[in-house]
């Protein structure tokens, strides 16, 4: 069987998805794309464990006992790393580190081939028993309580990790199935608390709650009332983006939660949402509507604007070295 040269296959460039593969006996290794750096570093992990075993493609129940959960986990992680942008890391990266830091500490040494539903269901344990209360502390002592939802959440979350180790060949593919196995936890098991429900804010708080905001805050709570809209399809509008030329105005959004879904979101702006917008469409077009250096300017001089005492020239200084010093984005995060 031709295995390849004596220094072994070489990493290449796929031209038309720019992803990394080689060749293995003949057989076609995907490592994901070829200018980042982790992918070149799985290569060369894979192509040593290659020549290890008599240049013969590792088999998956022998990687199974060589590649521990804590890898595993630094595996997942990386792939996320790889595969999403970084809007979505930022709002989804740290619940996923959260969910496996009880994984690594009891298992990040087991080999990942050995981990089953009897020991997920002890780490599911670790995360109710770190949400009771400690008995003899008083309420301020007390250690943040995970409700049943979110303990489910997190558990899925692990779940989904051997999946992914599983259709990548890092384990057998029997683990994951068996993890699928456990159910999840139902109302009042284990001494679990439920979640406390979120209601929409009354229009009685809404309207009293304006008069303390800003203009640009304002305005953006404002349209959200009127239209509906997530805080991220609002925060990122621009000019350009609204159609303007019917009695309804509309934004087509080309990012937004469920695109990945190939789901399509359009917004519609009635005559109430036209007057808060009106103001803010006198920006460049690719600008964003709402910006926080503004917000910030305009505080700061309706702040100078209501100073009961002289402007001195110290005061008047100092202040304009502390703003030097602060430097505020352009948009607002979401």
């Amino acid at each position: 069987m031709n295995t390849g040269s004596i220094r072994g296959p070489k990493l290449c460039r796929h031209k038309r998805s720019g992803n990394a593969y080689a060749k293995f006996n003949g057989r076609q290794v995907w490592f994901g794309p070829y200018d980042h750096p982790d992918t070149h570093a799985e290569f060369a992990s894979y192509k040593a464990r290659w020549l290890e075993s008599g240049r013969q493609i590792p088999d998956a129940a022998a990687e199974s006992t060589v590649l521990s959960v804590g890898e595993l986990i630094d595996r997942h992680l990386a792939q996320l790393k790889r595969r999403h942008d970084a809007r979505w890391l930022a709002n989804n990266l740290t619940r996923r580190e959260c969910a496996f830091e009880p994984l690594r500490t009891l298992f990040g040494n087991l080999p990942a081939g050995e981990f089953g539903p009897k020991r997920l269901r002890a780490v599911r344990q670790e995360m109710i028993a770190r949400t009771r209360k400690p008995e003899g502390e008083s309420e301020a002592d007390t250690r943040p309580r995970l409700c049943r939802k979110e303990i489910n959440e997190r558990v899925r979350t692990i779940k989904t990790a051997f999946r992914w180790a599983a259709s990548e060949e890092l384990i057998p593919a029997s683990v994951s199935y068996a993890l699928d196995a456990v159910e999840g936890l139902r109302t009042g098991e284990y001494g679990t608390r439920e979640g406390r429900e979120v209601h929409p804010v009354s229009e009685e708080v809404f309207r009293a709650t304006l008069p303390f905001m800003g203009r640009q805050t304002r305005a953006i709570c404002e349209v959200m009332w009127w239209t509906g809209a997530r805080p991220s399809e609002i925060l990122h509008l621009r000019p350009c983006d609204i159609d303007r030329t019917g009695k309804v105005w509309s934004a087509k959004l080309a990012h937004h939660k469920t695109a990945k879904h190939g789901k399509r979101r359009e917004i519609f702006f009635g005559p109430e949402a036209q007057a808060v917008l009106k103001p803010f469409l006198l920006r460049p077009p690719e600008k964003p509507l709402f910006s926080p250096a503004e917000a910030m300017e305009e505080q700061n001089r309706q702040r100078s604007e209501a100073r009961q005492t002289p402007p001195y020239p110290s005061h008047m200084a100092r202040n304009e070295a502390k703003r030097k010093g602060r430097e505020f984005r352009e948009t607002y995060n979401s």
